[in-house]
């Protein structure tokens, strides 16, 4: 998941030449550079996020890793207002976002709401929406996907994927 995201928000980052490849090239420098020029977006990092974030070289510290607030109304959904926000700003500075969205709280099992919102948002502001399934295995079983959680026809195909830990999640098909 990280490395998929590191990888194609540096090859569209304003700041480095087109196509840029942090496995080929290393950890990328410049004056026009933002830091930390990528940061995770999420509602409640799970320790696996922040191993992984860590270990592909993004960072899992608190200028890398920003927990946002929930919906006033869903604890399991993002304050869709203030992530717009969020993204529009880190857009103006050209940092790169990877938008973390849980699916399946750990204790309950629950989905928060508004993942279609967040999948246009992140498509809209170019950041890459990760799918958190380390939690999923509920879904899995019964027979979720991408395309039911956000339904058909939202044009957002390609702006991400899941991890699918409990299982395999689907994001462009059934």
């Amino acid at each position: 998941m990280t490395a998929c995201a590191r990888d194609h928000l540096y090859a569209h980052s304003p700041h480095l030449p087109e196509g840029y490849s942090f496995a080929q090239s290393g950890p990328p420098s410049g004056p026009n550079l933002p830091s930390p020029p990528i940061i995770l977006l999420t509602l409640y990092p799970h320790f696996s996020l922040l191993k992984a974030s860590a270990l592909v070289g993004i960072g899992s510290g608190p200028n890398v890793v920003h927990t946002m607030p929930a919906a006033p109304d869903d604890e399991l959904a993002f304050d869709l207002s203030a992530l717009r926000s969020r993204l529009a700003e880190e857009q103006a500075v050209g940092r790169g976002v990877i938008v973390t969205y849980g699916l399946g709280e750990v204790n309950t099992g629950g989905f928060g709401r508004g993942l279609d919102e967040v999948a246009v948002m992140c498509k809209e502001y170019g950041a890459w929406l990760h799918l958190d399934g380390g939690e999923n295995a509920v879904a899995d079983l019964a027979g979720f996907s991408f395309r039911r959680l956000c339904g058909r026809g939202t044009g957002v195909e390609g702006v991400g994927e899941g991890d699918g830990h409990g299982g395999q999640l689907t994001l462009d098909g059934e």
